[in-house]
């Protein structure tokens, strides 16, 4: 519950930075379903949901995408999407479903698909053969199908199982040229994308993280997790070796079982430079302030304020700095000091405040 708050919290500060710019083709991708035929079939569940996020993430993190008016919904306000609506996120979704789902983020373009996983054969390896498929929300009808049910315009791709990520890029890159329209007069090629997604998480990596997002048991969930950090830590690069998105999956997971230590020590490995940083120092912050451990909290939220720039933040960081104040018994000035520091947060969240924010005015008022 507290993770989709706080994830719920960063959606809506993104909602609201792009209030101001043109209307914005919103794109969520649903988890593709396995239609394999094979005995251990189960084995092979994972990489629909791998599918989803891949594809989110990497189209999430083009700055082309963003140019074109386009915006790719995150898997997790994806699956505050299903939750709300009692979509179980480890489940399959049906079409009916996914279409609920896409209306619920305000999508206008959903992404579903399929995949099959064949065997290896004599001397041929595994393969995984990828059908994606668009459909326009508001229609109900897939991209392209216009009068004709018979018409597909379905993205197939088929490719060596141990090449799932270089497929990811090139079915990203097809998905995004159907979706964009524009005949592929792009500054990019389908080998950038390929190159950005397995340069960005090795193979291994990915693919215990997934598991541990679909494992309901907490010590699998546990063992995936750590796992993906280690084989992540293995990159070459020097100065990437921390798996961010499993980092934080260990800091909640260890903070749903009040082990609020562990909890602060993986969600402290997030880099600044992450995506999810913000995420991450949010969640210290809310411990450190459960512990009244103010300071602490403070100094950790602090950098979110700057970087979000958001009126909850500054709310959050005055209510914690007032608090801090009226706990500080022994030195008058260090208390007088943080009190005027929260009344300053207040007042910065009340004159932010696009709208009337009753809990911003409220606080301040006090």
């Amino acid at each position: 519950m507290r993770k989709i708050l706080i994830i719920f919290l960063l959606v809506i500060l993104a909602q609201k930075s792009v209030q101001s710019q043109p209307q914005l083709t919103r794109v969520v991708f649903m988890p593709f379903e396995n239609k394999s035929e094979i005995e251990n079939k189960a084995e092979f569940n994972w990489i629909g949901e791998a599918l989803a996020k891949g594809l989110a993430d990497l189209l999430g993190d083009t700055k082309e995408v963003g140019a074109l008016s386009l915006q790719i919904i995150s898997n997790e306000e994806r699956k505050i999407a299903q939750q709300k609506l009692r979509i179980s996120p480890i489940s399959l979704p049906t079409i009916a479903s996914s279409l609920k789902v896409a209306r619920e983020t305000g999508a206008s373009i959903l992404v579903v698909g399929e995949y099959r996983i064949f065997p290896a054969k004599d001397q041929a390896d595994a393969s995984i053969s990828i059908k994606a498929r668009i459909i326009e929300v508001e229609k109900g009808k897939f991209l392209g199908s216009g009068e004709s049910e018979k018409h597909d315009s379905s993205i197939a791709i088929s490719e060596a199982l141990t090449k799932l990520q270089q497929l990811q890029g090139k079915l990203a890159y097809r998905v995004f040229l159907n979706i964009s329209g524009s005949g592929g007069a792009f500054p990019f090629s389908e080998m950038d994308f390929v190159r950005k997604i397995v340069n960005k998480v090795p193979t291994k990596a990915f693919e215990a993280y997934i598991k541990g997002l679909l494992s309901n048991k907490l010590n699998l969930r546990e063992n995936y997790f750590k796992n993906a950090l280690r084989l992540y830590a293995e990159k070459d690069d020097p100065n990437d070796k921390i798996y961010a998105d499993a980092a934080i999956e260990l800091g909640y997971l260890y903070l749903n079982q009040n082990q609020l230590q562990d909890a602060i020590k993986y969600f402290s490995t997030v880099p600044q430079d992450s995506i999810r940083y913000p995420e991450a120092a949010l969640q210290i912050g809310l411990i450190y302030w459960r512990q009244r451990n103010y300071e602490q909290a403070l100094a950790s939220l602090r950098p979110v304020a700057e970087k979000l720039q958001a009126v909850r933040v500054y709310n959050l960081l005055g209510a914690i700095a007032v608090q801090a104040s009226v706990a500080e018994k022994k030195d008058r000035t260090k208390s007088a000091a943080l009190l005027n520091q929260g009344i300053d947060y207040l007042k910065t969240a009340v004159e932010s405040s696009n709208s009337e924010n009753n809990e911003s005015l409220f606080n301040y008022a006090l």
